[in-house]
């Protein structure tokens, strides 16, 4: 039997986040030892083998690990060049 590790070294096998590793083991998702501290709070604790289990596992859904999604950007129509004005309807000048 290997030795324990923390989330954050479960997450460079898994290949994603620590937070994503804590949240998976509150999901029941990996099991891990939920060890109390003596000056309050708890870290958790996991075997090597059950990061490598849930690595070879094949994800069917979402995006794959390590992936970054890329955030979209909003546009907007610029009026004559000025980076502030927007508008949602061209008019001629004059005429509504």
């Amino acid at each position: 039997m290997g030795g324990q590790i923390t989330p954050s070294q479960a997450a460079e096998i898994i290949g994603c986040s620590p937070q994503q590793v804590r949240t998976l083991i509150r999901g029941g998702k990996i099991k891990a030892k939920k060890i109390y501290l003596p000056y309050g709070g708890y870290v958790y604790t996991l075997t090597k083998e059950e990061a490598g289990r849930y690595a070879s596992k094949e994800i069917l859904y979402g995006f794959p690990r390590g992936s970054k999604r890329k955030k979209k950007r909003k546009t907007r129509k610029r009026v004559n060049g000025t980076p502030g004005a927007t508008v949602s309807k061209v008019t001629k000048r004059g005429k509504p």
